[in-house]
């Protein structure tokens, strides 16, 4: 038995160093101020790599601040042109991207030319990406009155490589003294098609029944121009400006059909750190006949996680009705503290 222990022994050094031969050494980015950060490269998009780092989780690094890279780790590269790309190594020099067949005859791409790593399918116009979010707040009063009241809202977005799908559709009930006193409603869908420099136009339809304001009805439909403007971390801004056909129908005042102008804004934040999330949200209607009656809802709030795709957020909203009927205030304030998940 003593016989085979050394040649058992070598076998487990061979193995060892065999091990130790293979670690991957992390990726290296040097950037253009002389830091060098070493992690793993998991993504780019809007001119930014994303680096998984020991130290501080995942970074940011905007590629015209990239003066050299290098990385073993084997990746999928999306170039702006819609060339897909198989890099392993792949390096940086002089803004340009080196791969192994383009360094033989001197040349390689540039590195502002390249527009995601390791793309999903939808991303090279196989599908789409399905995303959404369903939430709710639950507000109760007792005093002089019992008031239950439920706030929900669920949206949900396909986005592919050329046009975008989106969906949602909010709503209140509320209950005095156990008897159902409104249950408000409005429901919107949206299609958008992605043009060139972050450019869309799109269609959208809206329905709203709103008993607290004695609209038995709010439609419109319409098409829309919009741009994307992307200044990540500050802020994430898409705003659309259209042309509808809006009709209303009321319970108590004549009934009006109107042309209008509409808009949306829809600006996200992550200034505050990946896990706070700020938004404003802004969507209106300007009636072209009388030009004095306007709507305008706003909500402003900032979301964090709670339990995996558990979060919360604190928002308030504000609705405007200049042409709000009689005896409905034209201001309503809404404050809640909801709790959602989003995938």
């Amino acid at each position: 038995m003593s016989c085979f222990r050394p040649g058992i022994l070598a076998v487990l050094l061979v193995a060892l160093f065999t091990t130790g031969a293979v670690v991957a050494e992390p990726d290296r980015i040097e950037l253009k101020d002389g830091s060098t950060v070493f992690g793993t490269v998991v993504d780019a998009e809007n001119g930014t790599l994303s680096l998984e780092t020991d130290f501080a989780g995942t970074i940011k690094v905007r590629l015209d601040q990239i003066a050299s890279m290098y990385t073993e780790t084997p990746m999928t590269l999306q170039m702006a042109d819609g060339s897909i790309i198989e890099a392993h190594p792949l390096a940086v020099e002089d803004e340009k991207l080196m791969l192994p067949e383009a360094t033989e005859g001197g040349s390689g791409y540039a590195l502002s030319q390249l527009l995601r790593v390791n793309p999903e399918p939808w991303e090279t116009g196989d599908g789409y990406r399905w995303t959404g979010l369903a939430s709710g707040a639950l507000v109760t009063q007792r005093g002089n009155t019992e008031t239950d009241e439920l706030d929900y809202n669920v949206e949900s977005r396909w986005t592919g490589l050329n046009d975008r799908y989106s969906a949602r559709v909010f709503g209140q009930l509320r209950e005095v003294n156990g008897n159902r006193s409104a249950e408000n409603i409005t429901g919107t869908a949206k299609y958008d098609r992605f043009l060139e420099d972050d450019w869309y136009w799109g269609m959208s339809a809206s329905a709203e029944r709103d008993q607290f304001s004695d609209i038995n009805l709010r439609a419109y439909v319409g098409p829309y121009i919009g741009k994307k403007f992307d200044q990540t971390p500050l802020f994430i801004l898409e705003a659309e400006l259209g042309l509808s056909y809006v009709s209303e129908q009321f319970t108590s005042s004549p009934d009006q059909e109107y042309p209008g102008a509409v808009w949306t804004l829809d600006a996200t934040s992550d200034y505050f750190g990946n896990d706070l999330r700020a938004y404003v949200r802004q969507n209106g209607i300007w009636d072209l006949q009388e030009t004095s009656d306007f709507v305008i809802n706003s909500t402003a709030g900032m979301s964090f996680p709670l339990i995996a795709a558990i979060e919360g957020a604190a928002e308030i909203t504000l609705e405007y009705d200049a042409g709000a009927v009689s005896d409905v205030e034209k201001l309503n304030q809404i404050y809640r503290f909801r709790i959602g998940y989003r995938w």
